[in-house]
This record gives structure tokens, C-alpha cells and sequence, in this order.
């Protein structure tokens, strides 16, 4: 453990749970996970799921049963077992409600601005750069995820800055520029940037494990609607059989993908130029669980919340 320096971010958009697993001023591989409209109300409905699905099945009558088995380490998400938490506020910067660009803009810039904007001001006309362009900027990799399309505004936010959300030929664009090392997840609403290898089927992303590339995009083989990665409760029952990727397995790709290349990349050059392992940022939307709260979902949130949950393990276990 103490041959990585990890700092762990759990982030909803309503709260954030931040966690900063060692004391260095400068940590080597940053996960920052956020929930896309998921707050205490999902992560307390996703509990009790848990709960009553590990219930002690002799107790027949539900009223019998002790609310000190929300407790108990099964019944809880990882994000509730950290032993550290906070909380940061989202709204716009003129209006209490906000949406997923103002919101993600204020995670990743640290910057207020108005609903529909995404890396600039709320006057549209100064741009920041977000919390992974300063770590690439730093010579870390650069991993971003979402389980809607890679170009939607939350992940857009720690690549594009643009006056709408909507603009995703803009984005698009920005994102080919970027030059971060990985994205993964849906797809893109207008089109696939140059310089990048695309992959689309499960066997060649998984394949990234142990034959990481420079600059990749992983695309789901199925996207079930707006370019965006199926429900998790409908993933093994895609259309055509199709064989997909959850999120958490897409998170593991990403973790293996850009700690072995960083590992491969010293080998390379550590003779002629030293060590260029500078570790690597790796940003995880749970997106459709906001998706499926929009829609009244319960069922389907809650599967979002779980599968959110395993990339989180993910991360935990590369921490260990």
C-alpha cells in the first residue's frame, strides 16, 4: 500500500464525500467518481435494497427485523464506508436549481456558472481549465468514464469548455485535442475524433488489460439510447445478445490500461530520460442514474447505484 499514493473522490450532485487516503501534499493516482443525481436518497434506497436482499430469510415478517442490519459492511456501499466525508454545494451561480454542466463545471473548475455552461464563466466568456487538464498539463494520464455518451456535459466538463452543453460538435472537437490517454464508456453524439484507436467490442477493450494503448476510446458494443452505455439492469439482455461491458468493468480496463502503460512507458525510456511514471487521473460518471431517477425508476436507479458501486470497488481494490 504505501508504494501508491491515491486520493479517492466520491461525488454526488448534491454532496461530496471526499476522501484523501494518505498525507502527501502531491498524490500519485486520483479517482474522482460522481453520481449523476444521486444523493443520500439514492445511496439510502440503494442500502436498503441491500438490506432486505441479505436479509436472514428464517425472519419471515419484515416489521421483525432490526434497522441495525443497515449496518452491517454487506448492506453498505463502498462510499459509506470511508472514513472520511464532506459536502459541497452545486447550485448555479445566479439560481438554486441546477443541471449537470453548471453542476460539473463547479466539480471540476471549482467555478460557479450558469445552467447550460460548461468550463467558462457565467458570462460565457472566459474558460477554466478543469482539475484534469492541470493533472495532464502535470504529465499524469488521463482517464475519463461515463455510462452516457463521453461527450454529454458531465464528462465534457473535465475536457470542454463551451457556452452549451448542446454544442457537441464543439466538444467533440475538444476532446480529440485533450490528448488524454483514455475515454470509456458510450459514445459520441457527432463524431469520432483523428488520432484516436476506437474499440467497440468487448473482446478488444478487455484486451487493453494486458496490451494498454496511448490514446483509445472505448465504446460499448451496444448503446442503448443517445449514445449512452444500456441500463445495468438491462445490460445482459441487450439486443442481438450483445456481450457488454458494465461500468465497473470499464473502470478496471481504465485502471489497467493507464497504470500498465505508464509501467511499460518506464521500462521504455527510464535508460535515456528516467522515469516518466507520473501516475494518472481517472474521472467515473455513474450518469444514467440520474437518467433513471428522470424517468421514476426505481428499479433501475438502483441497479445504476450497484454498478457504480463495483467501480468504486475497482479503484478500492487497486488501492489495496
Amino acid at each position: 500500500m504505501k508504494s501508491k499514493k491515491i486520493t479517492l473522490s466520491i461525488v454526488v450532485s448534491v454532496t461530496l464525500l471526499l476522501i484523501a487516503t494518505v498525507a502527501s501534499a502531491k498524490p500519485k493516482y486520483v479517482f474522482f467518481f460522481l453520481g449523476d443525481g444521486m444523493s443520500a436518497s439514492q445511496i439510502q434506497a440503494t442500502e436498503a435494497f441491500l438490506t432486505t436482499v441479505n436479509a436472514d430469510s428464517s425472519i419471515q415478517d419484515i416489521a421483525a427485523r432490526e434497522a441495525s442490519e443497515l449496518l452491517k459492511p454487506e448492506n453498505r456501499l463502498n462510499m459509506t464506508k470511508m472514513s472520511v466525508a464532506g459536502m459541497q454545494t452545486t447550485y448555479d451561480a445566479h439560481a438554486l436549481m441546477t443541471d449537470s454542466a453548471s453542476s460539473a463545471t463547479a466539480f471540476a473548475c471549482g467555478l460557479k456558472t450558469i445552467s447550460g455552461t460548461i468550463g467558462m464563466d457565467d458570462t460565457k466568456t472566459i474558460s477554466y481549465k478543469s482539475i484534469a487538464q492541470l493533472a495532464h498539463e502535470d504529465g499524469m494520464k488521463v482517464g475519463i468514464l461515463s455510462s452516457v455518451s463521453l461527450d454529454h456535459a458531465t464528462p465534457a466538463a473535465y475536457y470542454a469548455s463551451v457556452q452549451s452543453r448542446n454544442s457537441y460538435d464543439l466538444i467533440d472537437i475538444q476532446l480529440g485535442e485533450s490528448g488524454y490517454e483514455f475515454f470509456g464508456g458510450g459514445g459520441l453524439k457527432v463524431s469520432e475524433p483523428d488520432g484516436y484507436t476506437v474499440l467497440k467490442t468487448r473482446d478488444e477493450i478487455l484486451a487493453l488489460k494486458d496490451s494498454p494503448m496511448e490514446k483509445v476510446i472505448c465504446i460499448n458494443p451496444w448503446l442503448q439510447d443517445s449514445a449512452a452505455m444500456p441500463y445495468d439492469i438491462d445490460r445482459v439482455n441487450s439486443a442481438d445478445g450483445v456481450n457488454n461491458l458494465s461500468l465497473a468493468e470499464m473502470t478496471e480496463v481504465a485502471i489497467a490500461n493507464l497504470y500498465n502503460g505508464d509501467n511499460q512507458s518506464r521500462r521504455r525510456f527510464t535508460r535515456r530520460n528516467g522515469s516518466n511514471d507520473q501516475g494518472f487521473f481517472i474521472m467515473v460518471e455513474g450518469g444514467k442514474i440520474d437518467w433513471a431517477c428522470h424517468a421514476n425508476d426505481a428499479k433501475a436507479t438502483i441497479g445504476d447505484m450497484l454498478d457504480f458501486n463495483n467501480a468504486i470497488g475497482k479503484a478500492l481494490e487497486f488501492y489495496q
